[in-house]
């Protein structure tokens, strides 16, 4: 086992950690009755998962570590985290109006099957289908927005704008990056 790889599983695990305590919170009632730890501790592992994502890859591509399993265990890390993050926070989406929108959650996760459909069958077919610049800036912006929305439940009101500025970012290069990833997926396949 890897050292990158060892971070992404660790990545992988605080992540759901992170989640079962979103998971947990009241539907119904005032979210300032939840403690802070139960709030800014998913923030803290969210925070801690996107930098080490970076991390894993860097040390990875540095140490010539780059493997088949850190390239399947990776993406599922962000995936689980973004999608995992953002379907979790749609329940509470009244408490932070306009700030999570359905449609904007239908985008990022129907972005991630689609790409990771397609990554898993050039990949099945031994070619590497790795993530690119518009995926890592997609992902950049993902983590951003995912942070800035649980900042702002956490009661940091100053982070509303940051997070209406995120929400189209976010559409903007979860969209590009899924046309980049067709486009790429056509050439490779008809290589």
């Amino acid at each position: 086992m890897t050292i990158p790889n060892l971070i992404t599983i660790l990545r992988l695990a605080l992540t759901v950690v992170g989640l079962v305590i979103v998971a947990l919170w009241p539907v119904e009632g005032d979210l300032a009755e939840l403690k802070a730890f139960q709030v800014w501790f998913p923030f803290s592992l969210f925070l801690f998962a996107a930098v080490t994502d970076f991390v894993d890859g860097y040390l990875a591509r540095s140490l010539g570590q780059v493997s088949v399993l850190g390239r399947i265990l990776d993406p599922l890390a962000d995936k689980i985290l973004i999608a995992g993050g953002l379907i979790l926070l749609l329940p509470h989406a009244f408490r932070i109006p306009g700030l999570l929108p359905a449609w904007l959650v239908v985008v990022v996760v129907s972005r991630e099957i689609l790409v990771s459909s397609i990554r898993g069958m050039i990949e099945s077919q031994g070619k590497s289908f790795a993530a690119d610049g518009w995926g890592k800036w997609k992902m950049v912006a993902q983590c951003f927005y995912l942070e800035s929305l649980m900042a702002f439940i956490g009661g940091w009101t100053w982070c509303r704008p940051i997070a209406e500025v995120s929400l189209w970012v976010v559409l903007v290069l979860t969209t590009l990056s899924a046309l980049n990833y067709l486009k790429k997926a056509y050439h490779v396949l008809l290589a």
